[in-house]
């Protein structure tokens, strides 16, 4: 049987309308496909690695996603001995910090230890420590004074070391000595028929007492 011009171009529209059809089918899987996220959050955290107990424990952490930061969380226990509780980690406004709080009033516990998870609007997950080797925060009762290693020494006075007995007697001999010459020089002159002073000479000599 011979086609005739209307019969072929019903063949044509059909196949148009499969091939357009076909088309709409498999683009939104194709593009599904094209956008999927698969990179999961990063997560830098800071690490204080002492705190005061009683005052209240800040936690923060910097995260960043190619999509959308969809949740972060801090697990954290007083001691080793407790199960972890989930507290929700706040963003500040206009930055990619954020933080989370945890008072300390009514615990004895010497550490806080814990891990933080990021999760993104694609379903992707990322942790920083694990419940079974977290990060650790210690806690001490007062701040730690540091001491000043560039206070002055205190002075110490060294007396001077005591005269010996020997420099004592040395310094009486000399004396004598000395007593003795000036003496014989003032007989030498007071026998001179020329002289008209009395030749007296005025000595006085300090001799320390042995100690």
């Amino acid at each position: 049987m011979r086609r005739t011009p209307f019969h072929k171009f019903i063949s044509c529209f059909v196949a148009v309308t499969h091939l357009v059809f076909s088309v709409l089918i498999v683009a939104p899987g194709l593009v599904h496909a094209q956008s999927a996220d698969s990179n999961p959050p990063v997560i830098e955290l800071e690490v204080v690695e002492e705190g005061v107990r009683g005052e209240t424990q800040v936690f923060s952490a910097t995260v960043t996603d190619d999509n959308q930061v969809l949740s972060m969380t801090l697990h954290y226990r007083f001691g080793n001995d407790s199960a972890y509780e989930a507290v929700p980690m706040s963003v500040i406004q206009g930055t990619s910090i954020y933080t989370a709080s945890i008072d300390t009033n009514d615990t004895t516990a010497s550490a806080i230890q814990y891990y933080m998870e990021a999760k993104d609007a694609g379903g992707n997950r990322t942790v920083q420590g694990f419940a079974f080797d977290p990060f650790e925060r210690l806690l001490s009762d007062e701040k730690a004074v540091v001491a000043d290693s560039t206070a002055a020494e205190p002075v110490v006075v060294v007396p001077p070391p005591p005269r010996s007995l020997a420099r004592k007697i040395s310094y009486g001999l000399i004396g004598l000595l000395v007593l003795a010459g000036l003496a014989s020089a003032a007989g030498g002159s007071s026998g001179g028929g020329n002289t008209t002073g009395t030749g007296d000479v005025e000595l006085t000599i300090v001799v320390d007492t042995p100690q």
